[in-house]
């Protein structure tokens, strides 16, 4: 018997990842070869790809020692030839990356984008799956034949499985694929918000308000915020961001500012900015009159929450508080004023803002170069609000407490005064000019603002002491008594006539 001993042939089995990222203006390929060498090593690997694209294929692998590319005579087919410095046996990977351009998309028309397909040569056998990435803007649809859809997530783990929208596998060439593309135009996102801004406002008798205020913000890409700041900024002290300095420069206009952030700053996550600021929102109080308070806000953010103490002086009655805040809750305190129902409190020590049972942090260097750190003493009688959103003000109308007594006897006075006179003078039915007067009365209490109530409730006090009869009867004998007196002109007049 005669024993034969054959060499045995190289069995090669390739597997084809490729990665399909669908842009714009172009349309990048990363294929990933994954082959494995049985039995006998080779340092010779064919890859064929379309000629017009293939030639600028950028081939990238170990142990490569050189790479020819050529193209076989009538057909569009390239041939890329990979050579080894030594013979491979069992596993090689070559990764083979491709981009092409696309002509431009317009928003809303649609282009077919034909997908090169790539084949192993020289192999056993050759199967492979496929991933479709694109931009987010784009919308795309698949032509294909002989590929079988799959769920993304039965791509193999070294693929982006996240990005991929369309997946398909093939089993055996040839194969086509080819991608309906959609335009579609990009709508703005959020991408900074203020979830809450309180601010500390104390004015003085000199109407100088001094302000101190927080922002929470989250931003994603913002380099920079823009500040409004109220009527009659007058002094910027200080601004901080997350407790360390800031800059601060001009805008547009004297009210507009720039802040630039630092780019230390997480997207996405909460920190605070921290303004001390002074304006001036009157010349001076006087025995009364009214003003506006204002407070700043960042141009072009939304604002989830706006609140405000504020702190106005301990010597006036504040009749009127309206704007486009809504007082807070402080807790019923009672107090002797004007206004009983817009709940207060006396201030007398100072009190940090504290958001969320965290005091904002406090800059301790380097305050020559950028501005006072200063301490704003809180005092006078402290007002709460709040509101949703932006656009924060409120118009405050004061009476000096001095002048409010005696102003208050004068109205109840000439009430009196004039109920006791009007109807004598008139002959009014009794009955119904008290209850003409009563229902003016509680007409006018529910429709004037809440400070405006006061003067009603002194109204009908005139009105109650004109009808005791000792009043009544002491005002109507003094009207008669002065019609029957006679003038000094009348008297001298009667007098010529008798002569």
């Amino acid at each position: 018997s005669i024993l034969k001993i054959d060499k045995r042939r190289t069995k090669i089995i390739a597997n084809v990842e490729r990665n399909i990222d669908i842009e714009e203006t172009a349309m990048k390929i990363n294929d990933v070869i994954r082959y494995n060498i049985l039995y006998a090593p080779v340092n010779k690997f064919r890859i064929e790809l379309p000629a017009a694209i293939g030639k600028d294929a950028v081939i990238t692998g170990s142990n490569i020692k050189e790479k020819r590319f050529s193209v076989e005579k009538g057909s569009n087919a390239g041939i890329w030839e990979i050579k080894l410095h030594s013979p491979q046996l069992n596993q090689l990977v070559l990764n083979v990356s491709l981009e092409s351009k696309i002509p431009p998309i317009e928003t809303g028309s649609k282009i077919s984008i034909r997908i090169p397909p790539i084949k192993v040569l020289d192999v056993f056998n050759e199967s492979g799956v496929i991933s479709i990435a694109k931009s987010p803007n784009l919308q795309v649809n698949a032509v294909e034949n002989n590929l079988e859809p799959i769920d993304s997530k039965e791509l193999p783990r070294s693929m982006n499985k996240a990005q991929s929208v369309l997946a398909f596998r093939y089993l055996d060439h040839p194969y086509s694929l080819s991608l309906e593309s959609t335009k579609h135009e990009y709508e703005k996102i959020l991408d900074t918000i203020v979830n809450q801004a309180h601010f500390d406002i104390v004015v003085s008798n000199e109407g100088v308000a001094k302000t101190e205020g927080v922002f929470k913000i989250q931003n994603t890409n913002r380099q920079s915020l823009e500040l409004m700041m109220p009527e009659g900024i007058d002094k910027i002290f200080s601004i901080f961001i997350s407790g360390k300095k800031a800059s601060i420069s001009k805008g547009e206009s004297p009210r507009n500012k720039i802040i630039m952030l630092p780019k230390d700053i997480t997207p996405g996550k909460e920190f605070s900015l921290r303004i001390i600021y002074q304006s001036k929102v009157k010349k001076g109080f006087g025995a009364f009159g009214g003003f506006r308070a204002e407070s700043a806000e960042i141009v072009d953010i939304p604002c989830s929450k706006i609140t405000w103490r504020i702190y106005l002086p301990d010597e006036y009655s504040y009749i009127y508080l309206k704007g486009s805040l809504s007082q807070s809750d402080t807790g019923f305190q009672p107090f002797s004023n004007i206004n009983p129902y817009m709940q207060s409190r006396r201030v007398r020590s100072q009190r940090r803002v504290n958001l969320n049972n965290k005091q904002i942090p406090q800059q301790k260097d380097e305050r020559a170069l950028y501005g006072l750190d200063i301490e704003i003493v809180r005092e006078g009688r402290m007002y709460s609000f709040s509101k949703l959103d932006k656009n924060a003000n409120l118009n405050i109308w004061y009476v000096k407490k001095l002048v409010i007594f005696p102003i208050s006897l004068i109205i109840i006075a000439l009430s009196a005064f004039l109920f006791t006179v009007l109807p004598n003078k008139y002959k009014f039915n009794n009955l119904r000019f008290i209850s003409i007067t009563l229902a003016s009365a509680i007409g006018l209490f529910i429709l004037l603002p809440q400070g405006f109530k006061f003067f009603i409730i002194l109204l009908l006090v005139g009105f109650i002491i004109s009808k005791v009869p000792m009043v009544n009867s002491f005002i109507s004998s003094r009207l008669k008594r002065a019609k029957k007196v006679p003038s000094k002109t009348e008297a001298s007049a009667k007098n010529n006539k008798e002569t």
